[in-house]
């Protein structure tokens, strides 16, 4: 379902290009750096592990006005990837294996694609827009084998995992800028965020491939920076949420997605090509 509807994005976008590049307001090249975290927590609201560390992307963004100067569209498309660290514990069905301290290294790598649509009242040089969204989030969680410690202090090794994770959310917020002098701006997007569909696929555990559908759960997103002529240099926030999923049955074994979170701080720069 995921590289359809990417699939189907692409094509709806060649389809309008003409219309689009006739009214191109803005289009830029961005890379960011920031900090990253993802959390879970089982049924009683314990985390269960945590991973953290630095994380970088690149992309692209486009403002296109489709009707008078008001009816606008934006456009984004991004990658990011980062190694971070792993603080959890085991499972197993084994007392003596289970709960124990494990620290290992994670890996992401994805791609993100928003289209926003808005309109714009326009003030002294300024603006304000409130806007409506789709975006399409695609990585791969890739957990690397370790080994932990019994309270015995005897050593036993624990299995990695991979998954390879997708969302559909909508996007609902405000964009605004202020001017502050002939040429900068202040400008400020903010919002929340509600996924349609997510879906977790964990590849060669220990009963195979399992599919999970995380239920949906709100979050939040923000930008502040300013623009000077061609540069925009900002800081931004960006979360993601997701309720427990249902349980799995695979092999005799209940399996589910716990509660988990992630969340982004960073700081961006962007160069402002026309």
């Amino acid at each position: 379902m995921s590289h359809l509807f990417a699939i189907s994005m692409l094509a709806a976008l060649l389809m309008a290009s003409p219309c689009l590049a006739e009214g191109l307001e803005e289009i830029s090249a961005y890379g960011y750096g920031g900090y990253f975290s993802w959390k879970e927590y089982d049924d009683s609201g314990s985390r269960l592990l945590k991973e953290s560390g630095p994380i970088f992307g690149a992309g692209a963004a486009a403002r296109v006005d489709l009707h008078q100067r008001s009816l606008i569209l934006h456009g984004k498309a991004e990658l990011f990837g980062t190694v971070v660290n792993y603080e959890g514990q085991t499972q197993s069905d084994d007392r003596d294996f289970n709960n124990r301290p494990v620290d290992s290294d994670t890996r992401y790598f994805g791609a993100k694609f928003e289209g926003d649509l808005g309109w714009r009242f326009a003030f002294d040089g300024g603006s304000l827009e409130p806007f409506f969204g789709l975006g399409y989030r695609t990585w791969i969680r890739d957990i690397d084998n370790s080994s932990a410690t019994t309270e015995a202090g005897m050593r036993f090794p624990v299995g990695g995992a991979t998954e390879y994770w997708d969302t559909i959310y909508t996007r609902y917020g405000l964009k605004g800028e202020v001017p502050m002098g002939n040429e900068t701006a202040l400008f400020l997007e903010a919002g929340a965020k509600y996924p349609l569909y997510n879906r977790n696929e964990a590849k060669d555990t220990s009963v195979g491939d399992v599919t999970i559908e995380p239920r949906s759960d709100w979050s939040a997103f923000a930008e502040l920076g300013l623009r000077h002529k061609a540069f925009r240099p900002s800081i931004f926030y960006e979360g993601f949420r997701f309720k427990r999923s249902h349980n799995e049955q695979k092999a005799g074994y209940l399996i589910w997605q716990p509660k988990s979170e992630s969340d982004i701080v960073g700081i961006s720069f962007a160069y402002i090509f026309r």
